[in-house]
């Protein structure tokens, strides 16, 4: 069963107004005509990559009993396509001039979020994960929510004119893997926002500058809107080395009042302005800007104001790797600074004491279908003592209000002289094992003391994150309950 949609789907941005925003932004973009009759298409080839930045950014001004409050509230996502199949798609109609189509791998990188207004600033880094003891019920979720888009991958299929399928699968003879499977959306992340359709739906005929089309649209979540967008080619831009088409656009949002929050006196939201610049050479979008205002009145007088601005970016190579040093605070009090790359923990190193692995291990069985059952779990740290003789060593978790004292075995492996320690084994389908099942990560905080055979003791603190995302959606994997 596959979903057919040529609509574009906005980002979120306050907790009030994002929540409409991000479903009413979702236009429809068709790209234009140039001066010597050029048809445009998208162009995809198994095995390309292609790396975007799309940004998202709220102004806010809120009045309340005649007193101005402003505040602004902003993501920033690097995410990546990777064309992993080509095929053909039947269509009912025959109004397309191709029945090709490519399946287009989503994944992030790092994706950030702010809130700010005069009082204080918070800023949310998938790459930069705050302590949790440090953040209030509404920050655990809304870091939670982050942690779990950034795990995330999906698929859907590209038609050659920006067009979007959102397959439930492919066929019967290629069904789509459990972890490609189109997100849930949610108040901060949509996944339209991130496919082919968000950007620019391409008219089906040649065009040349100077042309104009208009595309309207009711096939949005829920209904909620009818949208008609009317674009223009204007002419050629050089736009980061790529030789563009500049593509204008005015999108006007037809809003049902059954829609409106019962608190609600009256919303409005757009027209949408938009620029796009799209390469026919290399089939891509290279940059598109947005701004669209939107204007809340509530029944109790309050009226909030906003500008919400998108800007989507092609970036010619994959984002270096983040080092962030991180403050965590232990069960004593005391707090410990941790490097992080990319969001995940680094190994450390206190003379000759050196953790070189660490995670979570995962047990279970492989059975019929080259499928595979975990049925257990279990902590590990491995250590190298650089040839040193270990006398005494002891594992504390420090994670928590109150420190716990680890028991452990051993695993030594002389071959490459280094030590795993596995601690806290558990079975998935008991209740201690429920944060498995539930949470989108979890960290843990271990302190290893050691002491050598000269009576030298050191002490580590070796940070252990865990995407449980992106564990339990590995294909071909039945996880126990």
């Amino acid at each position: 069963m596959m979903k057919k949609t040529t609509s574009l789907l906005g980002g979120q941005m306050a907790i009030e107004l994002i929540g409409m925003a991000l479903i009413l932004n979702n236009g429809l973009i068709n790209s234009g005509r140039t001066q010597e009759q050029i048809k445009l298409e998208w162009k995809f080839a198994k095995g390309q990559t292609t790396y975007y930045t799309n940004e998202q950014e709220m102004e806010i001004r809120d009045t309340v009993q005649g007193k101005v409050f402003t505040s602004s509230i902003g993501t920033s996502f690097k995410y990546k396509w990777t064309v992993v199949l080509e095929t053909q798609v039947d269509f009912p109609s025959s109004d397309r001039s191709s029945n090709q189509a490519a399946g287009i791998e989503v994944s992030f990188g790092q994706i950030r979020h702010h809130i700010s207004d005069a009082k204080k600033s918070v800023v949310f880094d998938s790459y930069r994960p705050i302590d949790l003891k440090e953040l209030s019920t509404q920050g655990r979720l809304m870091q939670e929510e982050i942690e779990r888009v950034a795990q995330t991958r999906f698929l859907f299929m590209a038609l050659p004119d920006g067009g979007v399928l959102w397959p439930n699968s492919l066929d019967k003879n290629n069904p789509i893997a459990p972890s490609m499977k189109t997100p849930e959306r949610s108040i901060f992340f949509s996944p339209e926002t991130f496919a082919s359709s968000d950007s620019v739906v391409l008219p089906k005929q040649e065009i040349q500058i100077g042309d104009t089309w208009t595309v309207s649209s009711s096939d949005l979540p829920n209904d909620i809107t009818k949208v008609t967008g009317k674009y223009r080619i204007v002419g050629h831009a050089v736009k980061f080395g790529h030789n563009c088409w500049q593509i204008t656009g005015v999108t006007d949002y037809e809003i049902k009042a059954q829609t409106l929050d019962e608190n609600l006196r009256n919303y409005s939201f757009g027209p949408r302005l938009s620029v796009h610049y799209f390469d026919p050479e290399i089939g891509r979008l290279i940059y598109a800007e947005e701004s669209t205002p939107i204007r809340m009145e509530f029944h109790d007088g309050r009226i909030s104001e906003a500008v919400l601005k998108v800007r989507r970016q092609i970036d010619e190579l994959p984002q270096l790797p983040q080092i962030q040093v991180v403050s965590r605070r232990l069960a004593d009090g005391q707090n410990v600074l941790l490097t992080y790359r990319d969001g995940m923990p680094m190994n450390q190193r206190h003379a000759w004491l050196e953790t070189v692995l660490s995670g979570l291990g995962v047990h279970g069985e492989q059975t019929l279908g080259n499928q595979s059952t975990y049925s257990g779990i279990e902590w590990s740290i491995v250590i190298d003592t650089h040839g040193e003789q270990i006398r005494d060593l002891s594992l504390i978790d420090v994670t928590g209000e109150n420190e716990i004292g680890l028991e452990y075995r051993r695993e030594d492996h002389s071959d490459k002289k280094v030590t795993t320690l596995w601690f806290d084994s558990m079975d998935l389908r008991s209740d201690e094992a429920r944060w498995f099942h539930e949470e989108t990560s979890k960290e843990r905080i271990i302190k290893i003391i050691a002491q050598n055979q000269n009576g030298e003791t050191l002490t580590l603190y070796q940070a252990i994150r865990v995407p449980l995302v992106s564990i339990r959606s590995i294909d071909g994997i039945v996880i126990a309950k």
